[in-house]
């Protein structure tokens, strides 16, 4: 008997040790990996197409959850001549999720804030780097199944026109997902699906909806509404860009974008409320610009809801403006053109 206790109190004591040697492989596997992720991560988004270069903060490793979270990204211009950084994300988040009995990544951004720049010349322009969606497959170690976006913000900036423009959507809350076999070189058929909230500029309240499908031809369609945004709030824009001025009123727009191979079509259904318009003081043309601009506010007032601009476009070519009947319900329910439903924000 006392032979059986000592034989079992050894193989416990093998036990004990092979756990203390998994536990600490464990510790210093986590110890090690974030140094090394980073190094990979930062070797990767150094020296990016298009004169763009970024840098990270640090990397944390969670175990238990099997994720992987970059922290602090941030992408600029190289050439220093454009003031705000490309992109930068708080938390930038690797995640699994179970498909079935695989498995699939997911990718969460946590408090990103992307600028576009416009300016005259094109080295302080920047519409970030060149970047392939094959690049992205190929560097993920797993089929993507989702993304997300939480708090985010996205500008529109020209730092040359005075006032400044800056156009921005805040809050933005994006789930895209059922994305597995969508990135190319992709599956014979997938079909994901895109939702998403935010507010832009403070006034206005913003819902879209939409998905990428690929059956014979890649299908990509998005519907988005924006509610009660104050028009003066765009008046560094119309300045820069129109010349004319809104001294008051607000907008709603009901905007639709469908995307089958390579024809595209756009179509933006204005609908205008006690909006006013002067022109620009910078020109001899500002009458005629005010006159122009009040003519087609009151056409689109009038006529809200029932008219839109459209744009088509059936290959690499330039495509077709023109003012369109939207009172038809055949247009409105079209497949996968059907908006989303209106806020009451």
């Amino acid at each position: 008997m006392a032979l059986r206790s000592s034989e079992a109190g050894g193989r416990r004591r093998r036990i004990w040790w092979w756990l203390l040697f998994v536990v600490l492989l464990l510790v210093a596997g986590r110890l090690a990996a974030p140094p090394l992720i980073a190094a990979k991560v930062r070797s990767s988004v150094e020296s990016m197409e298009g004169g763009y270069h970024g840098d990270i903060d640090g990397v944390e490793l969670s175990i238990l959850s099997a994720e992987v979270t970059i922290l602090g990204l941030h992408i600029e211009k190289s050439n220093g001549k454009v003031p705000v950084p490309f992109m930068q994300v708080k938390r930038f988040i690797l995640g699994v999720a179970r498909d079935g009995y695989k498995l699939r990544q997911t990718v969460r951004l946590v408090s990103p804030n992307v600028s576009f720049v416009d300016a005259e010349s094109k080295a302080a322009q920047q519409w970030g780097p060149k970047f392939e969606l094959i690049e992205l497959r190929e560097q993920l170690p797993l089929e993507l199944e989702a993304v997300y976006m939480e708090d985010g913000q996205v500008h529109l900036r020209n730092f040359e026109a005075r006032p400044a423009v800056d156009v921005y959507a805040h809050d933005l809350e994006i789930a895209w997902e059922q994305l597995s076999g969508c990135l190319p070189p992709g599956w014979p058929s997938c079909k994901s699906s895109l939702r998403g909230e935010g507010r832009v500029m403070g006034s206005g309240a913003l819902a879209l909806n939409g998905g990428f499908d690929r059956n014979r031809n890649s299908r990509f369609n998005v519907a988005a509404e924006l509610t009660n945004l104050k028009v003066t709030q765009l008046n560094p824009t119309l300045l820069k860009y129109v010349e004319i001025d809104a001294q008051g009123g607000t907008i709603e727009l009901e905007t639709i974008y469908r995307m089958l191979g390579d024809a595209k079509r756009l179509v933006v259904v204005p609908r205008l409320h006690d909006v006013e318009i002067v022109g620009g003081n910078r020109e001899r043309t500002s009458l005629f610009r005010e006159i122009v601009g009040g003519v087609a506010a009151g056409y689109f007032e009038r006529h809200s809801g029932s008219k839109a601009i459209g744009y088509k476009s059936e290959g690499a070519g330039k495509g077709e403006w023109s003012i369109i009947d939207w009172r038809s319900q055949r247009d409105r329910d079209a497949p996968g053109e059907k908006p989303v439903a209106r806020s009451r924000n």
